[in-house]
């Protein structure tokens, strides 16, 4: 997690920096918590609900930038 100096004003980057299968390593994560959508930050946002929602995401199959794709996932979306 990269904190901007303007946190908790300003939301974070995300970013894994070991393989783990569902992100890329050190590619910024688009979840709604990250500076993809400052729109949608806000400043209740905690480190502890962000890497509660990162959780829940590592289980969720949804695709997003910096996420990983497999051969499971293309073959779920032509399903």
């Amino acid at each position: 997690m990269i904190l901007p100096s303007e946190y908790p004003l300003k939301p974070p980057n995300i970013q894994f920096v070991t393989p783990n299968g569902r992100f890329q390593v050190n590619e910024n994560i688009c979840l709604s918590f990250t500076k993809f959508h400052p729109e949608n930050w806000s400043p209740l946002w905690n480190i502890e609900t962000m890497i509660t929602g990162l959780i829940s995401f590592m289980f969720d199959r949804e695709h997003t930038t910096g996420g990983v794709i497999t051969s499971d996932s293309v073959k779920r979306k032509l399903a």
